[in-house]
């Protein structure tokens, strides 16, 4: 008779035996570690449950897991996000089927989420821009000639945004005056001869050497009220916001300006590099605490700069913004419109 099997009980003793056994033999290291991971206990785990709602755990029909790249799902009606704007009453809905198709045909949340978080910024900056910021017109008032002063730091396009200027008041049919005020920079009264000449406008220059700059805009301003100018418009020098010395000078130019007509200057308009990033704010803050500005002009917008840190600036201090330039050409100084200027910032 062949011999009768072990019962399976007395196999398992047999094997426990020889592991213990095993571990008790100090010659073999390994083979005494691994003797000790087969005598612990198993421990039972339970099985995961499938989740509910479909197979992804989401709602979703098993068919929607496999994409056909071929024939993309049609949006169905009765799984899309309807997104009430309760502050301005619009409302737009967003298909689940359509933004959240991906290359695996899994849904991803993420994606829905991030769309009505930049929907919902765009709105906050559109209604911060179009509150704090609303004055976006100049404001020359009726007494003739108006007086528009430029600032700002160096290299931000002071002089290059007051020929723009000049040409879109030229356009309009304004007698306009230039004051050659940047005494400093060379080759700053010949650039502003060339915009003059672009434009068709007059300009005051002091051929001294040893001219400065109040006295430049002195004359600029007795010509334009003797002449019967419509605008005169002053250039200044650029100078850092942290140089106080120059900043005081600016104070001298806006009191002569004063003196030679009382309710002058008009405007103040700040030159900010549309390049430049937090250090924007803090040069508006220091402009505006020595001569006190009333708007702004982003500049260097045609290039990958979309100016955004000019928010906090119209946050902060609640100057609007007038005018943004966009190109080096006489017609490339564009009102600012809040609405196209958020859709730049979010293309």
């Amino acid at each position: 008779h062949p011999p009768r099997p072990p019962h399976q009980g007395e196999g398992q003793e047999r094997r426990r035996q020889a592991l213990l056994r095993l571990l008790q033999d100090p010659r073999e290291p390994l083979r005494r570690r691994r003797a000790a991971h087969l005598l612990e206990p198993r421990r039972h785990r339970p099985r995961p449950r499938r989740p509910r709602g479909g197979a992804a755990g989401v709602g979703l029909r098993a068919q929607d897991l496999v994409p056909d790249r071929r024939h993309p799902p049609r949006p169905d009606p009765r799984r899309q996000a309807q997104v009430r704007d309760r502050d301005q009453g619009d409302r737009f809905s967003l298909s689940v089927s359509q933004l959240q198709w991906s290359t695996t045909g899994l849904v991803s949340w993420s994606n829905l989420l991030l769309i009505v978080a930049q929907a919902s910024l765009k709105r906050c900056i559109l209604e911060l821009l179009t509150t704090k910021g609303s004055k976006t017109e100049l404001q020359l008032g009726f007494r003739k000639p108006a007086v528009i002063m430029i600032v700002g730091v160096n290299g931000g396009g002071k002089t290059t945004s007051l020929g723009k200027l000049a040409y879109r008041f030229k356009n309009e049919g304004a007698k306009v005056l230039m004051a050659a005020g940047d005494t400093f920079r060379a080759a700053a009264r010949d650039q502003l001869e060339i915009w003059a000449e672009r434009t068709g406008s007059e300009i005051v220059i002091d051929n001294d050497k040893k001219a400065q700059a109040p006295s430049v805009l002195s004359q600029a301003v007795k010509r334009g009220k003797r002449e019967g100018f419509d605008v005169v418009l002053c250039d200044t020098s650029g100078r850092l916001h942290t140089n106080y010395g120059l900043m005081e000078e600016l104070v001298s130019c806006k009191k002569v300006i004063a003196k030679a007509l009382p309710g002058a200057p008009n405007e103040i308009l700040l030159v900010l590099d549309g390049t430049t990033g937090l250090n924007m704010l803090q040069q508006a803050k220091e402009f505006n605490d020595v001569v006190g500005i009333t708007g702004f002009i982003l500049t260097k917008l045609d290039g990958t700069a979309r100016g955004g840190c000019v928010v906090s600036v119209v946050d902060e201090l609640g100057i609007p913004v007038k005018f943004v330039g966009v190109g080096e050409g006489v017609e490339d100084l564009q009102p600012f419109d809040a609405e196209a200027f958020v859709e730049a910032i979010f293309p």
